[in-house]
């Protein structure tokens, strides 16, 4: 019988078209990081299968001194600060892909600055703390060719509201918005199309290599005409 921790991610070990393996063929290098505690659920062995280059969880010596809230985590100003960093001391010419994954804004819903038990100054505290990342890329000149997606990945762990269900119907358990930001993107366009998480990796690769290869479930996100999936 497999136990629990090695059912999370069963069939989904060294995937071969991993957003890592798709763009090392393009000579990126890749890295993962959180500030919470990567052996979760066996999330390093995931990723190291994955194909990251650089994987870095709460571990990190320079967290040493700092607040721990839940699942060990740092707050996110915390690892924003330390990506900032990071990305100052590479030291290469290589392109690189970056996941961050935060955690400030998981519940149980405490703000890291006040310790207030508030939904409403965790999200403030996190679209806070978002735009002084935002900031730090852009003194960079992060943008002149970057681009930032935010997502989730998954909706709130609480019922589904009336609201949502009127709105999005038989969708709502499963929508998470996504945000995309660069020169490149058109300002202020909105997509309503439904799009899912799987369609990332080839359209992060659609943007950066001659050609990309899209399997017939996935779709362009940021094709001129959205693909159908």
């Amino acid at each position: 019988m497999l136990k629990a921790i090695d059912t999370v991610f069963q069939g989904l070990y060294a995937a071969p078209h991993s957003l890592p393996r798709r763009l090392q063929r393009l000579g990126y290098e890749s890295a993962f990081f959180s500030g919470g505690d990567l052996s979760f659920v066996g999330m390093r062995d995931w990723l190291h299968s994955l194909g990251f280059d650089h994987l870095e969880g709460s571990e990190y010596t320079g967290y040493a001194t700092e607040p721990r809230f839940h699942f060990n985590t740092v707050q996110d100003r915390t690892l924003y600060r330390r990506v900032l960093g990071w990305l100052d001391e590479r030291g290469s010419s290589r392109p690189a892909v970056l996941v961050i994954s935060t955690l400030s804004t998981h519940i149980p819903f405490l703000d890291p600055e006040t310790g207030s038990p508030s939904a409403e100054r965790v999200f403030r505290y996190a679209d806070r703390v978002l735009g002084e990342f935002l900031d730090g890329l852009e003194q960079r000149r992060y943008f002149d060719h970057g681009v930032v997606l935010i997502t989730g990945d998954h909706r709130e762990m609480t019922p589904v509201r009336s609201g949502e269900i009127e709105r999005f119907r038989l969708t709502a358990p499963a929508r998470v918005p996504l945000v995309a930001i660069g020169h490149s993107i058109p300002s202020g366009t909105i997509r309503r199309e439904i799009f899912q998480q799987a369609d990332i990796p080839a359209s992060i690769e659609a943007l950066v290599a001659p050609a990309a290869c899209f399997s017939d479930r996935q779709r362009n996100l940021f094709g001129p005409v959205p693909t159908e999936a």
